[in-house]
């Protein structure tokens, strides 16, 4: 199953279907998929170049009158595949 390893969670089963062409389109072989400013807090960069797969997720939004609702946002993800490690003199 493909999960995000900075925060430790599984993509939800609509998003894999995305995640799983996009792995299978670029030959990647590992499950670990996360944003771009998720890998640099783990150490690592997203390659020059390197396209994002769109994942799409539910937060709720306030609102003046009324309880919260549920807004549907998209945000792009990436392959550890598709990073490298930060270099130190980059991480300054």
């Amino acid at each position: 199953m493909f999960f995000n390893p900075v925060s430790n969670h599984e993509y939800a089963p609509y998003n894999t279907q995305a995640l799983a062409t996009a792995a299978e389109g670029n030959g990647w072989r590992s499950p670990e998929f996360a944003g771009f400013h998720q890998w640099i807090k783990a150490g690592r960069v997203v390659k020059k170049g390197e396209k994002g797969t769109p994942v799409v997720f539910f937060v709720e939004k306030k609102v003046k009158d009324g309880d919260p609702v549920k807004v549907r946002k998209v945000k792009f993800v990436f392959n550890i595949e598709q990073t490298e490690e930060l270099q130190r003199e980059e991480a300054e």
